[in-house]
């Protein structure tokens, strides 16, 4: 399946910018996990980008509970 859509977490903007380089690459629309809350779209593939904390991607948690992550 390909991804339908950009999801990205950002603290401080580098992976927003990251986020719409591939939006922009693939054609794709980018979108902040936090304009998402309250909606659950498992069936939709999407790439998610996020800050790195601590060796975590930040947001990961909460994307992959409401999108198909694509590795």
């Amino acid at each position: 399946m390909q991804p339908r859509a950009v999801i990205y977490c950002s603290k401080h903007g580098a992976t927003k910018e990251l986020a719409q380089c591939l939006g922009k690459k693939y054609n794709l629309p980018v979108i902040s996990i936090d304009h998402i809350s309250g909606y659950s779209f498992q069936n939709i593939p999407v790439y998610f980008c996020g800050w790195i904390r601590n060796g975590k991607i930040m947001g990961l948690t909460k994307a992959s509970k409401l999108f198909m992550c694509v590795q």
